[in-house]
């Protein structure tokens, strides 16, 4: 088989979709949630001397006064900027813009000589570094194993097994791929083990469920642990069907005693590597808040973080000047084309979240009203055509934004979803439709439980057409038992008691 390799040129016409910069950097200010936008534009405030807060418009009493958005909209335009320069008539000293800099940083309070900056930066590091990091079950374990009185040969392997662990404290990798990996021996890696699976919490280092449960239930004397110890290790699956009866006979117990045992073990924990490092609390800010007055809903947005900007008064008198060279009005006339960039995409975003958030009232009154009727289907396309502009655009707009309102803070896409429509002509949302399926569960004859097949026959018979697909996924999704698991003595799984849900993790575990 022959090859043969050249080089040429070839001519071809092609489509392609090109953004110009502004166009991107609006994208990503829509996109922005109000808190990331605030601190993007006090970045912005400290790197930009052509841009600045303006303080004439940034109260409420001014941003009331009739004529304010066509003093905005002036704000942001600036149409006489990239017209005034003449490079013929630029000359005189690049110190110039040195001051201008040097007198944005004192308006601003930013250090100028270098060494206080760099102080300033030190006492910023020292801050920062004095701030707890997030806990971690790596760390919790590798302090515990400092403090024990292992043998200091054993301490690699157990390092070797901490690192294995997932976040759940399992250990997922076998022994014999971490020797291979690590060279440690087999027998170091069990002695490791060991000791890992001696620490806190309880659980931890386990290889399966079983051996997570069996760890946190120590030999004892009561008889209650005892059987619990005899179900995990020899009946888990059959405890998982919730066959209880047959657990009963194999062992020559009750189903009472077995009934014992089994709240013994919802005590336990199957992720004790997830329960024991304490979640990350995230504050959740508000981009749009909807209050009702009068009968009618408000729309305001929570942009206070937002500062209003203008064109920096210093380069405006600047480029009044003749005396500036070429690179000099280059390099001003690039930080105002930036400035500019930044002021029209906040108004556009104030407009665009404004106009989508108005729809999304509108569309989904009846909820804010009472939200026991639930959400009604509602599309980004519908809100789209509505207001005039393209579908990505409103899923940019909602995305990561959340709207305050007088049932609680809500994201904002948790308003939209698809419907299925009804006999009627009317729609439910999934949400709906899950609700509906518990409730039909819940009035289920409790001698016949009603397979999804029958679920589904049912919503047919109301004008609803499900799917038995989406039938099962909806109601694993409510964490409800198939029909073969459903008997008259566990009709309490219907209204999982918040101290039940382990069991619900143990049963999905197998």
């Amino acid at each position: 088989m022959q090859m043969n390799l050249s080089i040429g040129h070839e001519l071809g016409v092609g489509q392609q979709l090109n953004l110009a910069p502004q166009l991107l950097q609006w994208l990503r200010i829509l996109q922005m949630p109000t808190h990331e936008l605030s601190l993007v534009v006090q970045k912005e405030l400290q790197q930009n001397p052509a841009i600045e807060v303006d303080e004439a418009q940034g109260s409420e009493a001014d941003a009331d006064e009739p004529g304010d958005d066509d003093a905005v909209e002036k704000t942001c335009l600036a149409p006489e900027i990239e017209t005034t320069f003449d490079d013929n008539q630029l000359s005189a000293k690049y110190e110039l813009l040195a001051d201008l800099d040097d007198e944005w940083r004192r308006d601003t309070g930013t250090v100028a000589n270098a060494a206080s900056v760099e102080a300033e930066e030190e006492k910023y590091q020292h801050v920062y570094d004095s701030i707890p990091s997030d806990q971690t079950l790596h760390p919790l374990l590798l302090n515990q194993l400092r403090v024990s009185c292992i043998p200091q040969a054993e301490v690699p392997a157990a390092e070797l097994i901490i690192g294995s662990l997932d976040e759940r404290g399992y250990l997922v990798e076998s022994l014999a791929d971490l020797s291979s990996h690590s060279g440690i021996t087999v027998a170091a890696l069990e002695a490791g083990l060991r000791h890992v699976q001696a620490m806190t919490p309880a659980g931890v280092g386990s290889r399966d469920l079983r051996e997570c449960l069996l760890l946190q239930m120590e030999d004892d004397a009561n008889p209650v642990v005892a059987l619990a110890r005899r179900v995990v290790s020899d009946f888990l699956e059959a405890l998982g069907r919730r066959q209880y009866s047959e657990i009963a006979a194999a062992l020559n117990v009750t189903v009472d005693d077995i009934e014992s045992a089994l709240d013994h073990i919802r005590g336990l924990d199957p992720t004790p590597g997830r329960t024991a490092v304490p979640e990350r609390t995230e504050y959740i800010a508000a981009d749009v808040i909807v209050s009702k007055h009068d009968g009618d809903y408000v729309i305001e947005l929570n942009d206070r973080q937002i500062p209003r900007l203008r064109i920096s008064s210093s380069c405006r008198r600047l480029l009044d000047t003749d005396t500036l060279r070429s690179d000099e009005a280059t390099y001003i006339r690039g930080r105002i084309r930036a400035a500019n960039f930044m002021i029209q995409g906040i108004h556009q975003r104030h407009e665009t979240l404004r106009r989508v958030a108005e729809q999304i009232v509108r569309s989904q009154r009846e909820y804010l009203d009472d939200p026991s009727v639930g959400l009604k289907p509602l599309t980004m396309a519908k809100i789209a055509a509505i207001i005039g502009v393209h579908e990505t655009t409103v899923s940019r707009t909602i995305a990561n934004k959340y709207m305050k309102t007088p049932h609680g803070l809500l994201p904002m896409r948790g308003f939209f979803g698809v419907g299925y429509d009804c006999a009627d002509g009317s729609a439910l949302t999934p949400g709906s439709v899950k609700r509906l399926i518990v409730t039909i569960i819940s009035e289920e004859r409790t001698d016949q439980p009603m397979r999804d097949v029958d679920i589904a026959a049912s919503l047919r018979r109301r004008g609803l057409k499900v799917a038995r697909r989406t039938v099962a996924k909806y109601r694993r999704d409510a964490g409800l038992p198939s029909a073969r698991e459903r008997t008259s003595s566990d009709r309490l799984t219907l209204h999982r008691r918040p101290e039940e849900q382990e069991l619900a993790l143990v049963k999905d575990a197998i």
